[in-house]
């Protein structure tokens, strides 16, 4: 390969672009003091990859951008472009597909540098090997800046060493064995990380095994239980029809019975208008007759009354009767007792001696006193037997007339009673009529009763109906836990995939990668999967071929809208600078936020977007390396 063109722009003092073209032979520059001369050589290796600003009179690397002058302003970006010619196809492989090679390296004031190799972005790394595979490089010691010849004279034969090592061809060779002694001892770490992942993963693939019998059981259960459910939804469904039909045939029968009770009901009415006609004089009979009985049930009662009154009166008097008998019988035997008492006490007198009077004086007198006491009593008897006597005759009288009320009150009794009947009589006359207006209000309730059994079947087919509706609404309801049972043994089934590719990939990192160490707030998995990409795979251990070794954090601000990923994960330490740059947006945001974003940057979403601040963007279902 050979330098063939060399173009500047905005590097150092070279504001405008400038093409260098470097022809076969020897090709000299010349000028004063201060005009560039150097600048072209410092060009030269910072477009081979030159990473120390110090080593190109420096204190940064935004100091390689113009900075501006009296009468020029200062740039913001410094470009360098290599054009090599390929012809002989000495590149390696997966650069060695056209016959020229075109290196840009740009750098952009506080946003750090790119490179890119024939229009395609590249790693940095990349542009160094191309070169040290050619012999040369930013370090080459084909590249003598000033004071290097001065260094090379004093210098340790270590550093002169790599000088001869150079013009032997073989520098590049040295790096390429330093790069494979690192991958073989990367793969071989990886194999004994592979051990313990395959040890893990068929722990793993076994619970997984037990699971996805438990999914496939719940999946059969499921399926099960959905066709149990569609069967009880049929058998409901096909209850429901069979109410519906019977609900039809009543209602079929209902109206039949409605138009018979229609019929009935213009019969019922014709009789009702024809006896209506002949009603009015019937029920002012039928007013007087319930008068006239009124009337005699109130005279009936009286009298019956009245009878109560007489029966009691007679009981009373002949009680009376008695008690006044028993005292006549009681005053008679008293009289008759004393009467005796008087002739005896008269025989005893006359029958005394007359020589006895003197001496029995004091005893005729007593017995005379006696005599008196016995004729007063007498006296009072027979009065007493007279008042008695009176008061029979009295009682009597009142009997006698009691009697003959109570007689005239069971004639008036009769009287009534045959009155009573003879009215009977008149009201079963009435019953005719009566009859008739009950018939109409039979034919009236029969009407309603067919009304009201026409409103319940309707009300049984919408009921019915109901049943139907409600079935099918089950039958749908069932559908939504099909389909969830079948999410689910599709989610376990991409998991055990996963767990199987795991088993097949032979590379990963020696030491534990940050991946294990990252803990992430649920459903953001994939925005940090999508920032991190392959680097997640790497330890942070300094000992092994890639790690990662912490920066500190950028002051950059994420584009409005963003928030830092930083906060919905705890990670690392060496990983805060990157979490720091990285925001999360809504997927429908990214592509207009990516615009805003400063070097460094990366936008990613909850889905596994990502946008990066150099231009490239990848979606969640795009390849990823294995």
């Amino acid at each position: 390969m050979q330098i063939t063109e060399l173009r500047i722009a905005g590097f150092k003092s070279f504001v405008d672009p400038q093409d260098l073209p470097v022809q076969p032979g020897l090709t000299g520059i010349v000028g004063p003091n201060g005009c560039g001369k150097s600048n072209l050589l410092e060009a030269l290796r910072w477009a081979m990859g030159a990473s120390s600003a110090r080593a190109m009179r420096g204190g940064e690397m935004d100091d390689l951008i113009f900075s501006g002058s009296a009468g020029r302003p200062a740039r913001e970006t410094a470009e360098v472009t290599l054009i090599l010619d390929n012809s002989n196809r000495t590149a390696p492989p997966e650069f060695n597909g056209s016959d020229t090679l075109e290196i840009v390296r740009r750098i952009r004031r506080g946003a750090g540098t790119s490179y890119k190799l024939n229009g395609r972005t590249v790693r940095g790394k990349d542009i160094t090997l191309l070169f040290a595979d050619a012999s040369t490089g930013a370090n080459s010691p084909a590249l003598v800046r000033q004071g290097q010849i001065s260094e090379l004279i004093g210098s340790k034969p270590q550093n002169r060493r790599r000088i001869l090592e150079e013009a032997a061809g073989i520098a590049g060779l040295n790096t390429r064995r330093h790069e494979a002694e690192l991958k073989l001892n990367a793969a071989e770490a990886n194999l004994e990380r592979l051990s313990e992942v395959s040890a893990e993963v068929e722990r793993q693939l076994a619970s997984l095994k037990r699971q996805a019998a438990k999914a496939r059981r719940y999946k059969r259960l499921s399926e099960e239980i959905f066709a149990l459910d569609a069967l009880v939804a049929h058998l409901r469904w096909h209850e429901a029809k069979l109410a519906c039909e019977t609900a039809r045939e009543k209602l079929e029968e209902t109206k039949r019975q409605v138009e018979e009770a229609s019929r009935q009901d213009a019969v019922s009415e014709a009789a009702r208008v024809e006896a209506g006609e002949g009603l009015a004089p019937l029920r002012e009979a039928e007013s007087l007759v319930a008068a006239k009985l009124g009337q005699a049930r109130i005279a009936l009662a009286k009298l019956e009354t009245e009878r109560k009154v007489a029966a009691d009166t007679h009981d009373r008097l002949q009680s009376e009767a008695t008690r006044l008998m028993e005292d006549i019988e009681r005053e008679q035997a008293s009289k008759t007792e004393a009467e005796e008492a008087l002739a005896n006490a008269k025989f005893e007198l006359s029958a005394l001696p007359v020589e006895d009077e003197t001496a029995n004086a004091e005893t005729e007198a007593q017995t005379r006193a006696a005599l008196e006491t016995a004729r007063a009593d007498l006296v009072r008897t027979e009065q007493a037997a007279d008042d008695a006597q009176a008061r029979l005759s009295e009682a009597r009288a009142r009997r006698q007339a009691t009697e003959e009320q109570a007689a005239a009150q069971t004639r008036r009794k009769a009287q009534l009673t045959a009155e009573a009947e003879r009215l009977r009589a008149d009201m079963a006359a009435l019953e005719d009529a009566v009859t008739l207006v009950s018939k109409l209000k039979a034919a009236k309730a029969a009407e309603e009763e067919a009304e009201t059994a026409l409103q319940a079947a309707e009300r049984a087919v919408e009921d019915a109906e109901q049943r139907l509706t409600t079935a099918r609404d089950a039958e749908t309801a069932a559908q939504p836990k099909r389909d969830e049972a079948a999410s689910a043994v599709r989610e376990l089934e991409a998991e055990i995939g996963g767990l199987r590719k795991l088993l097949r990939k032979a590379e990963g990192p020696s030491a534990p990668p940050v991946v294990e160490r990252i803990r992430t707030r649920d459903g953001y998995e994939k925005a940090v999967a999508a920032a991190l990409g392959d680097d997640i795979e790497a330890p942070t251990d300094k000992a092994a071929a890639m790690y990662w070794g912490g920066a500190d954090a950028v002051g950059q601000v994420l584009p409005d809208g963003a928030t830092p990923l930083s906060q919905y994960t705890d990670a690392p330490g060496e990983l805060a600078a990157r979490l720091s740059q990285c925001g999360l947006v809504d997927a429908s945001e990214g592509a207009r936020l990516a615009d805003e974003m400063k070097p460094g940057q990366r936008l990613v979403s909850k889905e596994g977007h990502l946008w990066r601040w150099d231009g490239f963007a990848r979606t969640p279902d795009a390849p990823v390396s294995a």
